[in-house]
């Protein structure tokens, strides 16, 4: 939804959107084992006030004055460091399908980087929409996806909201919470400028 909803606020001028920075996984969960659900929402306020300053930084500057600011050097090394660090995850999200799952994941690659190669017009702007539906539907004939899950859901439903468990959380949890959050959301800021 962020994509399509991005693609079109940007009138279809956006040559790429990949939705939120796989980046901030580490700062989620470290705030929510530091404070729960009041320091993520703090982590994310925080998040929301770094990309307000930045916006409009670069609303007000040229391209040129922005590589001055963040160097291409520095953008790619930033991106290539999230990428590196997200390799981790990768045996989770395959999980115990051996290579069943490690075969899977090398389609979903190959039609992410097919999309974005040889796809025209408003298609060439969801590569990664269309290699993870490409992915799920590979998956289904070897059993690894679980329609179980669609058992027993309503169209409508009111979430489980997360405003409903906040707590108090003393001041000397959040201040590591909040720089660290800075931190991150810079590197997103990297790494949102690389896929353009």
């Amino acid at each position: 939804m962020a994509t399509i909803i991005y693609y079109l606020i940007t009138n279809k001028q956006s040559p790429m959107f990949i939705s939120n920075s796989g980046a901030f996984v580490a700062p989620v969960l470290m705030a929510l084992a530091a404070g729960g659900y009041t320091a993520v929402a703090i982590g994310g306020l925080t998040t929301f006030i770094v990309y307000t300053i930045f916006g409009i930084i670069f609303s007000h500057i040229s391209i040129d004055n922005l590589y001055k600011f963040m160097p291409k050097v520095l953008i790619g090394s930033v991106t290539i460091v999230i990428g590196i660090n997200l390799m981790g995850f990768i045996t989770g999200y395959i999980g115990d399908t051996g290579n069943t799952g490690v075969i899977i994941a090398l389609v979903t690659v190959l039609v992410i980087a097919l999309a974005n190669h040889y796809l025209k017009g408003i298609w060439a702007m969801f590569p990664f929409l269309i290699g993870t539906l490409i992915g799920y539907v590979v998956s289904i004939p070897f059993g690894l996806v679980d329609f179980s899950k669609f058992n027993n859901i309503h169209l409508f439903t009111l979430p489980d909201f997360a405003f409903t468990k906040f707590s108090s959380v003393e001041f000397k949890t959040l201040l590591p919470i909040i720089v660290v959050y800075i931190a991150f959301t810079i590197s997103a800021i990297c790494e949102c400028l690389s896929d353009h």
